[in-house]
């Protein structure tokens, strides 16, 4: 069925008292993700206008099927269009990869760039790869993608002979919820898998390995102490793609 959700922006005018007192009471539940969206988006943008959100969904909860990036997605056009933000994110995020990885920032709450400042987002350490897929895929192709900036590496074409099947296992995971630090830690070690796995070496994942975006003076993550240790989040001043 239908669930019902109202994403205000700020009236106020002394607007970070405002989004310190909405950060420290952000909703429980799929509630944040609308919630987390509107205040970003009046931290990034200035946007003043709300919005009533009537959203349904027929996939099964907490699946891992990017429900929550749909929500988050779904919630950002909304309220583009109710405060006409096309010329201000033409300037800011000037391509679709660009914006693709602000959404993604807004759901994990890192700054993108210096210019469009996080805050806590949702609490979970994950990409722009879900917002990539649900924004940019195309029917008929298989489209690559790299991230940490987004860029598009390869478009191919579907064969018309290859059936896609999604299946779900059944399991219930709350990554926002009784499962956060799970798959925040998973998502950190991820990252420090990845650049041991491109480095000369391979002992900094044992000793601590500080995982870096390739963007002007910035790392995303920081996967500190021992192999398997839970780390400690960092700001990504990563610059949004051109």
């Amino acid at each position: 069925g239908a669930t019902h959700a109202r994403a205000a922006a700020a009236e106020e005018e002394d607007f970070e008292a405002l989004a310190a007192a909405h950060e420290a009471a952000s909703p429980a539940g799929w509630a944040v993700y609308p919630a987390v969206t509107a205040r970003r988006l009046a931290r990034n943008f200035g946007i003043r206008g709300g919005v009533d959100l009537a959203l349904s969904c027929d996939l099964p909860e907490a699946s891992g099927m990017s429900s929550s990036s749909a929500v988050v997605i779904a919630t950002f056009l909304c309220l583009s269009a109710r405060n006409r933000l096309s010329a201000q994110l033409r300037a800011r995020l000037p391509t679709a990869e660009a914006l693709c990885h602000y959404l993604g920032c807004v759901e994990n709450g890192q700054d993108c760039g210096h210019e469009l400042p996080g805050d806590a987002g949702v609490g979970t350490f994950g990409g722009s790869e879900d917002h990539t897929a649900i924004l940019l895929s195309r029917r008929a192709e298989l489209r690559v993608y790299a991230f940490c900036p987004t860029a598009l590496e390869a478009t191919l074409p579907s064969p018309p002979s290859l059936t896609w099947l999604i299946a779900v296992s059944g399991a219930t995971a709350r990554k926002g919820a009784e499962r956060l630090a799970e798959y925040n830690n998973a998502a950190l070690l991820a990252r420090a898998a990845a650049a041991a796995a491109t480095a000369p070496g391979t002992e900094g994942v044992a000793s601590g390995l500080d995982a870096r975006c390739p963007g002007a003076g910035g790392g995303c993550l920081r996967a500190g102490g021992p192999a398997g240790s839970a780390g400690v989040k960092r700001r990504c001043s990563q610059p949004p793609p051109t």
